[in-house]
């Protein structure tokens, strides 16, 4: 499963599991679900099920023995389905004198292809995916920032600083977490609610959307059960996934000679989405909250690309609507909150200056906008 792709603000729904026997679908529900990892199709695991004998049947190709999971209403708040596989198994990690740092990063894909002891029966292994929950040995300077931070939440949730590493320690699968103080000027938060924000750690994990990393909703449960332990018993806590705002960049470029525009486009569009996200191609990059951009940087970004020549127009947008910009290069995104995370959209609009010489009045008026972005039809 996609894990974090389902919305947690949505009441989970009881899923339904059915066998195709003789055209008519018959219930799994009176004990043939053995088991279930998935908590429930919210994040990857194996199912196991005793399957009853189904008699021959056409509404569906008659080789193969049919599954459904059935879901009455909220579909969207179970992961999106990435792989179906059957007989699978889980492997454990045994310690044969390996490398102190073998845990510190997840099994990469296709690392396990044969069995310790070979099985006849066992034609061929396949590991489509990363490992999960492997934690290193701690180092000694793990150690004395653990002390040093223990010694100043003393295992309790008072303030909005000792919400974060208390998560952090007990839950090694996230990689940054915020808590939003209260506002007494928020009507929508009263005292002693508290909002907590985090992001998981995709380094080196499959799958996962590298643009919009986000927890499963039953993760943000578990932090929400944790952290209810060691907070004041007048205290409501809430887990949740960043907000992230797409950012859509349109930018005028003159290419150097010899580039064919096409191709060039292409790279400065993979090139922007590197430099809005890039903890999404480099693991050691930092995922940053607020909302805010700096127009300078950008230009400067796509001018030092090697097909570029020069820059002549930039404009950003989000959720199809345009930022204004100001005098000072870092522009403030509307909407940009302190749980807002700015991401690139899956496309920037580059425009091909095909003159030697930038004139602007070809980059204004009707014949320049764009329909839903800085071109608005009012409503009738």
């Amino acid at each position: 499963m996609a894990e974090g792709s389902g919305d947690p603000d949505l009441e989970r729904g009881v899923i339904r599991w059915s066998f195709l026997d003789g055209d008519v679908w018959q219930s799994l529900d009176e004990g043939n679900v053995l088991s279930d990892t998935t908590n429930g199709l919210l994040n990857s695991g194996i199912m196991t099920f005793s399957l009853p004998f189904a008699q021959p049947h056409t509404l569906l190709p008659s080789d193969l023995y049919w599954i459904r999971a059935a879901l009455a209403a909220n579909s969207s708040g179970v992961a999106d389905t990435v792989d179906v596989r059957a007989q699978a198994v889980s492997a454990t990690f045994v310690d044969h004198g390996n490398a102190a740092d073998h845990l510190s990063q997840p099994l990469a894909p296709g690392s396990i292809t044969r069995l310790v002891k070979p099985l006849p029966e066992v034609k061929a292994i396949h590991q489509p995916f990363s490992s999960t929950d492997g934690k290193a040995p701690e180092q000694p300077e793990w150690f004395y920032t653990r002390s040093s931070e223990r010694l100043r939440h003393k295992n309790r949730a008072l303030t909005s600083w000792d919400y974060e590493p208390l998560i952090l320690e007990a839950f090694p699968e996230i990689y940054k977490v915020k808590c939003l103080a209260v506002d007494s000027d928020d009507h929508l938060r009263q005292a002693g609610q508290v909002q907590i924000i985090v992001v998981p750690d995709i380094r080196g994990k499959r799958p996962f959307n590298p643009f919009e990393p986000k927890a499963a909703a039953d993760t943000l449960r578990k932090i929400e059960q944790f952290v209810s332990s060691h907070s004041p018993i007048l205290a409501s806590c809430t887990a949740k996934n960043p907000t992230y705002l797409p950012l859509t960049i349109r930018i005028g470029v003159r290419l150097k000679p010899g580039w064919i525009p096409a191709y060039a486009t292409e790279l400065l569009n993979t090139a922007l989405q590197r430099f809005l996200a890039p903890w999404a191609y480099d693991e050691s990059a930092e995922i940053i909250f607020g909302g805010r951009i700096n127009i300078s940087l950008i230009i400067n970004f796509a001018k030092e690309r090697p097909y570029v020549d020069y820059v002549a127009h930039v404009k950003l947008f989000t959720l199809e609507r345009e930022v204004p910009e100001n005098s000072y290069g870092i522009t403030e995104i509307p909407g940009g909150g302190p749980d807002v995370i700015l991401v690139s959209a899956p496309n920037h609009q580059i425009d091909i200056i095909s003159e030697v010489r930038y004139k602007e009045e070809f980059f204004v008026g009707i014949n320049y906008m764009m329909v839903g972005k800085d071109f608005k039809i009012a409503e009738m």
